[in-house]
């Protein structure tokens, strides 16, 4: 099936801890070993910023709206740590410094007064994950598009709530259910993800496999068979189509099971998504004050013009006369 070469999006929705993560770990490498103020707040900044105008101008329109959807410092992180203290420990590792998260505040910040196509959301006790289902509720019909934007493979499960919501996962952009099924052999939809993350596990998250290896028809099977965790965990024992060793194994890891599963599942949220969300405007002046402050390169639109006339480029140059 070929993706269309000139579909486009209306509306853009990113991970924005999960693209801000990225930004760290590839300005982390580039730094190597020497890693100072001045550099973090240059340049995750503005790499974050840039991909993002790379985003809206390989999908979107030059208004489209962007959704930036934020993990609360509050949000489920601390409760799914007690569940597993693994769970996002990439963002906790001790060779990060701290200066990387304190730019995470200032971007927030800066994107509040960077466009007026920009809408942040957050919510207290949820994690950006958990904001997707309302806002495609509210915001998709027949004539918007969205793109969902994130490595996070629980964003794929908005695949089966309309044709015209997308996942792109910055490797592979799903414009239809029936890519995802190309490459992972079932659809996602019901807990079918869940159930997949659950045994899979997930890097992005830090989740380690429930069980490890197991193979991957078996895997399709139990997913096909069960929609319920506490029905598979009832019942697999007595299911003739479950191999003995695997039975086995299942039982013994019975209690990561349950764990990777409550870790995967979303939060169910009743509030009107107006009180979560924040329409960004435009401001030129509170922007120079922000990129002035953290030493970021101005942009052309934040130069005012007398600063372009007084430029060494502008100015009038001297004639040369040949002897």
């Amino acid at each position: 099936m070929q993706r269309p070469s000139d579909i486009k999006y209306s509306q853009i929705t990113i991970d924005s801890c999960n693209l801000y993560w990225r930004c760290v770990c590839s300005c982390a490498k580039k730094a190597k070993e020497s890693i100072d103020d001045a550099f973090i707040y240059t340049n995750v900044i503005t790499e974050f910023l840039s991909r993002v105008k790379d985003i809206q101008s390989t999908y979107g329109y030059d208004n489209s709206t962007i959704y930036f959807l934020f993990d609360n410092p509050k949000s489920k992180i601390n409760v799914r740590k007690l569940i597993d203290d693994h769970y996002k420990s990439h963002r906790y590792n001790e060779h990060i410094p701290k200066e990387f998260w304190d730019t995470l505040a200032l971007l927030e910040m800066i994107l509040q007064c960077y466009s007026n196509n920009y809408v942040i959301m957050r919510l207290n006790g949820c994690e950006a994950d958990d904001l997707v289902y309302p806002l495609i509720k509210e915001k998709v019909n027949d004539k918007n598009k969205m793109l969902l934007i994130s490595v996070d493979m629980d964003w794929s499960r908005a695949l089966s709530l309309s044709e015209n919501v997308h996942w792109f996962n910055y490797s592979e952009l799903f414009w239809h259910r029936e890519i995802f099924k190309q490459k992972y052999s079932f659809y996602p939809e019901g807990n079918k993800v869940k159930f997949f993350k659950t045994f899979r596990g997930d890097t992005s998250d830090d989740i380690s496999p429930a069980v490890p290896n197991i193979p991957s028809k078996l895997l399709l099977y139990i997913m096909d068979t069960y929609d319920d965790i506490n029905v598979f965990i009832s019942s697999f024992n007595k299911n003739e189509n479950i191999p003995e060793q695997w039975k086995i194994k299942i039982l013994e890891n019975r209690s990561k099971i349950l764990s990777n599963y409550h870790l995967v599942d979303f939060i169910q949220i009743e509030e009107n998504i107006e009180t979560y969300s924040f329409k960004c405007k435009e401001n030129i002046p509170e922007l120079r004050y922000w990129f002035k402050l953290l030493d970021l390169p101005f942009e052309n639109r934040m130069i005012y013009k007398e600063e372009k006339s007084s430029s060494f480029f502008k100015k009038p140059k001297a004639k040369y006369y040949r002897s």
